[in-house]
Parts: structure tokens; C-alpha cells; sequence
């Protein structure tokens, strides 16, 4: 008599898609999270389905580029049940690294919002609350999604705990009561630079729920303080530990490590060092308080042209010297005067500079490398560092480029203000139409 099939074993059989979800995205899915998850090398979760209709259910709750794969099951041998698994887990976790820093994006770790209209009373709001324990938010949004203001669980009991808070509000809206400037960060924002962003918060709104956002400005999904740091947990210390404190950047290891991979794939490399002009003697003189905030405007800038353009990959070395690795020469070129226009835009709110200090200006040393022409990343670095010895000598706001045999003799552009502001605005146009 034959032995009776497991539960696992039915599944296993009987399967016919592979879902594998990310731990950090499974917050997206809510009660929608299918039974018998099997866990995947401790990072994400794999479900075994047989229904289409279930698939395409909890796939339509994991929108906004969020980190999870899936295959179907080709044949009815375990063979071809691996193989969908080892599909479905090399495209989640392709969106689980998702940005050029590695790292995984808010919108991998966002729940849907809960809309609500202008005209919800005070009533209908805490029925919506105590219906759902797990709602902290909800949200007031346009036509287009776009947000006008979100009303926190906290901020409504609070005002309803009060002397006729529940009298006033009840049978009223609520809008007034809610916050009109909610804090907004881009679904492509990594999980560490928006973990320093909401650091950076004051202390009455710290741990107020964050709305994720697309390009368009629609809202796509909340975050909670407690899954930010959740998910921040669950990269592991030693990632965490790689990352540079002042912008979350990829820090020397990563770094090495990702041009390694890079430089593996035996394709052209064009790779830029980063950095402000003298900024030593601009750090001394601005003051270090400064000179730090300049760094994290520099890092903002580096990665606000790098997500836009999808390039390789980025990181900070240290101080104020980022690594970025472009897909071809042209976007190296108008990269560098794209990052260079938003260092001047992100420096604005740091308000005016002492007297006699300049604003901080862009140095860029870009080399370019053939196929197999560099075989290592102690060569890629002696080579850039002797490239930006150049562009040190030279001085100034420039961006030099060359190839392996004319580092001496680059080809310059320049990078100083009066030219980004120009052709800043002419780059970034050009940048959206191509």
C-alpha cells in the first residue's frame, strides 16, 4: 500500500507557477500572503500555486517594482520545478537590489494606502481604524493620486481622547486635522538613505508613517517607521557595516566588490571618481557642519542622476569622493553636468556661505577601458587615482576623461557654474527624451 502524500509533497506536485517574494516586501502583501511559504536561503520566501487566479491575485498587491519573481512550472519533473524556483528567485532578487547602490528600494517594502475622500467624518475615520488593527494611515490624495494631505491613527485618537474632541469631530470632516505636508520619499529611494532621511525628522513627526511616491508624484504604497527598521535589520550588520554612515552608499568593500563583478563581465567600463575641488581648504573655511551637509548634498546629486539613468553602480569611497560606474561614455559626459547642476540646487537649503567661500564645485575624472583591457580593480583604482592627480594639478571645476593611454592628456570639459547652469538644464532634457 502506497505511503499517503504530505501536504508538502501534493504542493509540490501540483504546482504550477512559483512565486519567490523577498522577506523585505512581504509588509506588501498583507493578508494576502498565500500559505506554505517555503523559506529560501534566509532572504525571501518561495509559494508553490496552482491556481493562476491566486497568482495573479497577490502579483496585483506587489506592484511599484517590488522584490519578488515568478516562473511557471514547465513540466512535471522535480527538475523543472528547480528550475522555475532558481528563475523565479534570480528576478526577485534582481528588484531586491533594484538601485546602482545595492541596497534594497522603498517601494520593495511599501503597503498599499488606504484613500479616503475629503468629505470622511471624524466617525467614519476611527471605524476605519478599529476595523483594520493594522492600518496607521490614511491618505487624502487628487484625481491623480497625487497626496493633499494623510491623517495618522495616533494624531486622531489623540484629538478624539480630548475634552469634546468627539462631539466636534464626529460627524465632520477631518481633513483639517490632518497633515497637509506629509513626508514624501520616492519609491526608488533606498532603504538606508531614507532610513537617514527620517532620522533627520523632528520629533513630533519622527515616526510618522512615510508615503512612497512614483516619478509622477502618485502615491504608491506607505512605509512605517517599524518596517523601515525591520527591513533595515534584515540586510544583516555586516551589509549595514559596508555602508558609508554619512550617505548609505555603498561603501570601500561593496565598492570593490561591485567592480569586481563588473570588470568580470569583460565589457567597456566607464567609471568616474567624484568629487568637490579642493575641498579640503572648502571644509576648513565653511566649517565642518558644513562641509558634511556638502557631502550629503554631493551623494543626493550622484544618485539622483544615477537612479534617473539606471547606471551600473555607485559608491562612496569616503569624504567626498564618490565612484560611479556609467553605461557608456555619452552618459558619463552628461552625467557629470547633470550631477554637478543638482550639487548646486542641493546646496541652496543649506542656506549662504560665510564670507569669502565660494560654493563648492564638481571635479570629475572619468576613464574609459575597452573590453579586457583591465583585468583587476587594483589596476582600475591606480589608474583612476592617477587620472584625478591630473584633474587635482589642473584644478578648478572640470571633468577630465581618457582612456588607458592618454590619462596624461585627457580630453577636458568644464563643470563650473556659470556653464552647468546652462547646459545642467539642456543635459537633464535631453536625458528625459532619450
Amino acid at each position: 500500500m502506497p505511503t499517503p502524500s504530505t501536504p508538502s509533497e501534493v504542493r509540490l506536485h501540483t504546482a504550477r507557477h512559483v512565486l519567490w517574494v523577498a522577506e523585505a516586501a512581504l509588509g506588501r502583501l498583507r493578508k494576502t500572503v498565500p500559505s506554505g511559504g517555503l523559506v529560501d536561503e534566509g532572504d525571501g520566501f518561495v509559494f508553490l500555486l496552482e491556481n493562476p487566479n491566486e497568482l495573479e491575485e497577490i502579483v496585483a498587491e506587489l506592484t511599484s517594482a517590488a522584490a519578488y519573481g515568478m516562473a511557471p512550472v514547465v513540466g512535471g519533473r522535480g527538475r523543472d520545478l528547480i528550475e522555475a524556483v532558481a528563475d523565479a528567485r534570480r528576478e526577485g532578487r534582481q528588484k531586491l537590489r533594484g538601485g546602482p547602490d545595492r541596497t534594497p528600494r522603498m517601494a520593495a517594502i511599501a503597503t498599499p494606502a488606504v484613500f479616503v475622500p475629503p468629505s470622511i467624518t471624524g466617525a467614519d475615520a476611527r471605524g476605519r481604524f478599529l476595523d483594520d488593527d493594522s492600518l496607521t494611515t490614511l491618505v487624502y490624495a487628487d484625481g491623480r493620486l497625487r497626496p493633499t494631505g494623510a491623517l495618522g491613527r495616533e494624531r486622531l485618537f489623540r484629538m478624539f481622547s480630548g475634552q469634546y474632541g468627539y462631539a466636534v469631530y464626529a460627524n465632520r470632516p477631518v481633513l483639517e486635522a490632518a497633515d497637509p505636508h506629509p513626508r514624501l520619499i520616492d519609491a526608488d529611494t533606498s532603504i538606508v538613505e531614507a532610513a537617514l532621511t527620517v532620522a533627520n525628522r523632528d520629533s513630533e513627526s519622527l515616526f510618522d508613517d512615510v508615503l512612497v511616491t512614483d516619478a509622477g508624484g502618485r502615491v504608491v504604497g506607505i512605509v512605517r517607521v517599524k518596517d523601515l527598521l525591520r527591513a533595515l535589520t534584515s540586510l544583516g550588520l555586516d551589509r549595514v557595516q559596508q555602508l558609508n554612515p554619512l550617505t548609505g552608499l555603498p561603501g570601500g568593500a561593496r565598492t570593490e566588490q561591485a567592480l569586481a563583478e563588473i570588470i568580470d563581465t569583460a565589457e567597456t567600463l566607464v567609471v568616474s571618481r567624484v568629487d568637490v575641488a579642493d575641498f579640503k581648504s572648502f571644509n576648513e573655511r565653511a566649517g565642518f557642519t558644513t562641509g558634511d551637509r556638502t557631502i550629503q548634498a554631493l551623494g543626493h546629486a550622484v544618485v539622483s542622476v544615477a537612479r534617473g539613468r539606471g547606471v551600473r553602480f555607485v559608491g562612496h569611497l569616503g569624504g567626498d569622493d564618490f565612484i560611479v560606474a556609467w553605461n557608456d561614455e555619452d552618459e558619463a559626459i552628461v552625467g557629470a553636468i547633470e550631477v554637478a547642476l543638482e550639487l548646486m540646487t542641493g546646496m541652496e537649503p543649506l542656506g549662504p556661505l560665510p564670507d569669502g567661500v565660494g560654493n563648492p564645485e564638481l571635479a570629475v575624472s572619468t576613464l574609459v577601458a575597452g573590453p579586457g583591457e583591465i583585468r583587476d580593480v587594483a589596476t582600475l583604482a591606480n589608474r583612476l587615482a592617477a587620472l584625478k592627480e591630473e584633474v587635482r594639478r589642473r584644478g578648478g571645476a572640470v571633468h577630465a576623461l581618457a582612456r588607458l593611454d592618454t590619462i596624461s592628456t585627457p580630453a577636458w570639459r568644464p563643470l563650473d557654474g556659470a556653464y552647468v547652469s546652462v547646459a545642467g538644464h539642456v543635459a537633464t532634457v535631453l536625458g528625459r527624451q532619450s
